[in-house]
This record gives structure tokens, sequence and C-alpha cells, in this order.
């Protein structure tokens, strides 16, 4: 059973919550949004900015090694800088139809000040979000692969022309076209890479793979393209991903390291987790 809980938790940590933003998040655009180790995402109705995060390690030098209880060194990530970049839908519908999928059950609970009118509580997270008809005829869904990369699905319907789709980028250092046809965005301290690892119209036989690629059409513009045959009687799905390290913290074995202890209530069907960390944590309360 132990080794159960600690894959689940494992598991659960390796998929990206958007959380909704219902008033912790300032900007009253952002509809939805997520942390993550290498930097945070915010979803408006027709932009996606990215803030990326510069960490370094600073060792508490004051520390001394007790041999009794087998203590380890505090180690502090600081924050050294940020570099923001945003993602936005050229010519889209300003006012897409958001449509949530599967919903975590944990709801979270924003304490930022002492003041209790500003204290948000009971946030949803979603698995996923879709932004329907963001252009005519097609929609945008979010969600995370198992090592949280974020990927994008382009969702044409029958006869939709992928053509609409014209992503503005701002703010990034440089922007360029790999030889494979992915895209590459510069930023001051490290690249953000978007990949094509597969497009498809789907019919009675399945999925028939299309091979897509970037192309810029003009400053800072991008689009896709392909020299195959769409059939306009079926479906089109471009799914780009966002390669970006991965959103989420690593597979070091480092939680099993320091998960000390896990105790099961038979009889109110509760798991307690004991342990250690030296990363900074977001208090959940699940009212269930």
């Amino acid at each position: 059973m132990e080794e159960l809980v600690r894959k689940t938790l494992k598991e659960n940590g390796q998929t990206l919550r958007f959380l909704e933003n219902k008033g912790q998040v300032k900007n009253p655009n952002v509809l939805y949004y997520f942390n993550g180790k290498q930097g945070s995402v915010y979803i408006e109705k027709n932009k996606i900015r990215f803030i990326a995060q510069e960490y370094v390690k600073m060792e508490d030098e004051s520390f001394k090694f007790d041999s009794l209880t087998n203590a380890l060194p505090e180690v502090n990530n600081v924050l050294k800088s940020l570099h923001t970049f945003t993602l936005e839908m050229d010519g889209a519908n300003p006012l897409p139809n958001l449509k949530l999928g599967d919903s975590f059950g944990t709801r979270y609970n924003f304490f930022q000040d002492l003041n209790p009118k500003n204290w948000v509580s009971g946030v949803h997270a979603a698995k996923d979000l879709t932004l329907e008809e963001i252009y005519p005829g097609i929609g945008l869904r979010l969600y995370s692969t198992k090592d949280g990369a974020l990927e994008f699905d382009w969702i044409m319907k029958p006869g939709a022309d992928y053509e609409q789709i014209k992503l503005k980028f701002t703010g990034q250092d440089n922007l360029k076209i790999d030889k494979d046809g992915g895209l590459t965005v510069g930023l001051r301290f490290s690249d953000v890479k978007f990949n094509i690892p597969e497009s498809y119209q789907v019919t009675e036989d399945g999925k028939v793979p299309v091979k897509m690629t970037f192309k810029e059409t003009e400053d800072n513009t991008i689009t896709f393209h392909t020299k195959a045959k769409l059939d306009a009687r079926y479906p089109l799905v471009i799914d780009p991903t966002l390669n970006w390290g991965t959103f989420m913290d690593d597979d070091s074995g480092t939680f099993d390291e320091y998960l000390y202890a896990i105790q099961i209530d038979t009889l109110d069907g509760v798991i307690y987790c004991a342990g250690a960390t030296n990363k900074n944590i977001t208090v959940n309360v699940n009212p269930n």
C-alpha cells in the first residue's frame, strides 16, 4: 500500500493544474493559470502570457549538520530574474466560450494578507480547458503530458481553415524556426521550444497523419503550414507541445527520500503522509 501511495502522489504531481482566477490574480483578464518550476502561464481569452523564472540555489552557510537527526542543510532557491513573453491569437474571437474538462477534487485557498476581505477560497483546478470557437470552426484545448509539458490541441471542425490561426509573439529576444520545423523562442536566460510531434485528420478508419510545420508569415507572427492535401470532410488536429524543461519538479526520487511515514486510518479511509521538503509549498484544503 505504501508503494501505491508513493506512486499515486508522484503521478498526481506530474499533471498541471489550471487554477481558476477568482481574484487572487489581480489582472481581471486572466481566466486560468498555473505555476511550475520553470515559470508561470496565464491564460486569457485570446492570449497566453508566459513568465519565465531564473533561480539560483543558495545554501545556508550557518547550518551545522546534526548527526542525531541526519538533517540536511537548507537550500534556498532565490529568484534571480524574470522574462515575460506573450502569445496572442491575432484576429481571434475576443469572447470565446471556455469549456472545462475534468477537475481535481482539491480546492485551493489564498490568504495573501491580513485582511479577510482579500482572502480567496474554494478555487477550482481543472485538468484541461478548451477555448471554443477561438477562430471560426476552431477550438484550442490546453492540457499537460505526464512529464509536465504543456500541450496545445488546435481542433478544426470539418472544412475549417487552419490558416486562420495567426500566433503573434511579443516580448521575446528572438524567434526562430528550426530545420526540423519546430519553433524556438529565445529568452534572456533560456530558450522555449515548441514542437509539433503529431497532427492528423480523424476519419472512419482512425487517425491519418498530416505533417505540419511552423511558418513565419510576417515579423514575429507564426502560422502552420503543410504540403499535404487535406480532406475537408474530416476534422483536423494540430498538436504542438511546449518543451520548457518540464513545468513540474523533476523525477529525482527526492520525494521518496523525505517521505518518512505513512499511516492509514482504516475507519475513516484517510491516508496521512509525513515528510520534509526544502521547496516552497502551497497549502491546499480539500473540503471533502
